[in-house]
Parts: C-alpha cells; sequence; structure tokens
C-alpha cells in the first residue's frame, strides 16, 4: 500500500503493522503535559521548573529595587498564576509529594521575600480555581465543561439552601480524580 498526493506527487510507501518512529512518552495538551500513563507528573515538574526561573528574576527584582507592594504583585502575576494554570484539570490526580512540592514553592517566594501578604496555602488556591470554574460552568448552559454535568434534579419543595442543583453520582474510586465529580462531592 502507497500513500500518494500532493502538488509534487510525493509517494510514500506504507506497511500496516510498522512503527517509523519513536513511540511518544508525553504530550502536551494546551500548556499541560501529560505522560503515557495519563499522569500529570510531567506537568508538575515542568512547572516546578518554570518557578525556580520566576524565583530567580523576582529575586532580581528585589535587588533592583522594586517596592515590595509591587514586587508581590508581579510575584502573583507571574509565579502563583504559573502554579495555578490549568489546575482544576491536575489537581485531583497528582500525588501528595508533588502537591508538597508546589506548596513549598510558594514558602520559598515567601521566605526569599519577594510576595508579601496573607501565607498562601497552594491547596486552598486550588481549591478557589476550582470553586470558580464550577460556578462558571452551573451559570452557563453553554459552557464546553456543562455536558459533562449530570442531569438537573427536580425539587418538590425548597428548605434548604442547596450547593448545586444537579443529581448525585454513586462515588466511586474516580471522585477525587475527575473535576466534576470533585465538585459534586466539594460540600456534601
Amino acid at each position: 500500500m502507497s500513500l500518494c498526493g500532493g502538488p509534487g506527487g510525493w509517494c510514500c510507501p506504507l506497511q500496516l503493522g510498522t512503527w517509523y518512529g519513536s513511540p511518544v512518552t508525553t504530550l502536551l495538551l494546551l500548556g499541560v503535559l501529560l505522560d503515557s500513563h495519563l499522569l500529570f507528573a510531567p506537568h508538575v515538574a515542568k512547572t516546578l521548573a518554570q518557578a525556580s526561573q520566576s524565583l530567580h528574576a523576582l529575586k532580581v527584582l528585589k535587588i533592583s529595587g522594586l517596592p515590595m507592594r509591587s514586587l508581590s504583585t508581579v510575584c502573583r502575576a507571574t509565579l502563583v498564576a504559573r502554579l495555578l494554570y490549568a489546575s482544576p484539570c491536575w489537581w485531583g490526580d497528582i500525588s501528595e509529594a508533588d502537591k508538597l512540592r508546589l506548596q513549598a514553592t510558594l514558602r520559598r517566594a515567601v521566605a526569599w521575600g519577594v510576595c508579601s501578604g496573607p501565607p498562601l496555602d497552594f491547596a486552598d488556591l486550588c481549591a478557589l480555581a476550582d470553586k470558580a470554574l464550577f460556578h462558571s460552568v452551573m451559570g452557563n448552559q453553554h459552557h464546553m465543561l456543562w455536558p459533562l454535568l449530570p442531569p438537573l434534579r427536580e425539587h418538590t419543595h425548597n428548605l434548604r439552601v442547596r450547593v448545586h442543583p444537579f443529581v448525585i453520582p454513586i462515588r466511586d474510586r474516580f471522585t477525587q480524580v475527575n473535576f466534576v465529580r470533585r465538585m459534586l462531592f466539594a460540600k456534601l
């Protein structure tokens, strides 16, 4: 079998069952790295390496005389934003060791004096990002994540305030990994 085409009339022989190339070990999807086992360890490693570079740049800004208020703003806009990028996607699926490594980066930023204000807890920041995304999805039926939500539950009474109006799915081992399921069980 051969594949032919193109303006130059090129032709490429194909053999079924033969692989021409090396297997891919990581996949970059919208800035998030996945490994061949669909784990986010490469993403965390890459993020921590970039955060280390950002910390060095923030340290240079501090030495250059940038005021502390401005330095803290730059830290939150660069370092914290980089660490939190797409966190609802990967936060539930990383190991505790990776979570501690991410928290250690924020502690290092405070210890070096490049980020002031209230202490930053990475788990709380990720929970806020999760909550913001979930409320965005709940408030917009045209959101691309809306079809992943379970059906709406019909209530015949309104005696208490509910966290969300959706049917509660059965809890299983994927509950803490999946963003939608994690948010459905967040306040229960």
